[in-house]
C-alpha cells in the first residue's frame, strides 16, 4: 500500500470512489444530499480541496489503483472569547473502495492524517459522521474519537 498526495492522475480513481461515497449517503439522506453527480463532476471539488491553504488530499494506491482517499484541512479554531485558541484538522471525508474495506487502508490514511497535522501543529482532530453510517463510526470510535456535539438537524420542508 502507498500513501501520497493527490495527483491529477488519480481523478478516475477518485471520483469512482466520491461516487460510490456519494452515493451511499445520497439513499440514507435523500433529503441532505443530491443524487450523485456523474464520476469525474466533482474533481475540480477534491482537486480545489487539495490546493487550499491549510487543506490536502492523500490518496491510498494498490497496484497503482486508487482504493482509498482522504481529505482534509488543519486551520485554526474560530475566535471566539470562550474557545480556547488552537489550531485543529478537519477530516472531511475518509472513503475506501468497498473491495478493500477491513484490510487496514482507512487506519494507514488516519495514521498519515495524524502526522501531517501533527507536522502543522494542529492540537485536535475533528470530523462530522452521519449516525446512519455505523460502519464509519465504529471506524472512528475504534481510532479514539469520543462524541463531543450532536448536530441535529430538522426538515422544514
Amino acid at each position: 500500500m502507498d500513501l501520497r498526495y493527490l495527483k491529477d492522475s488519480d481523478k478516475s480513481g477518485v471520483c469512482k470512489l466520491s461516487h460510490q461515497i456519494n452515493s451511499d449517503h445520497y439513499l440514507n439522506e435523500p433529503g441532505v444530499f443530491c443524487q450523485p453527480v456523474a464520476e469525474g463532476d466533482d474533481w475540480s471539488f477534491w482537486k480545489e480541496s487539495h490546493e487550499k491553504d491549510g487543506g490536502f488530499v492523500l490518496v491510498a494506491l494498490s497496484n497503482s489503483n486508487v482504493v482509498g482517499f482522504v481529505a482534509a484541512e488543519v486551520s485554526d479554531m474560530p475566535n471566539l472569547p470562550f474557545l480556547n485558541p488552537m489550531k485543529r484538522c478537519k477530516i472531511a471525508t475518509i472513503v475506501v473502495s468497498d473491495e478493500h474495506q477491513k484490510k487496514g487502508v482507512g487506519s494507514e490514511l488516519f495514521e498519515k492524517v495524524c502526522e501531517i497535522a501533527k507536522e502543522h501543529g494542529a492540537q485536535r482532530l475533528v470530523l462530522d459522521v452521519f449516525t446512519f453510517n455505523k460502519t464509519a463510526v465504529d471506524f472512528y470510535e475504534n481510532h479514539g474519537f469520543k462524541n463531543t456535539a450532536t448536530h441535529m438537524s430538522k426538515s422544514l420542508a
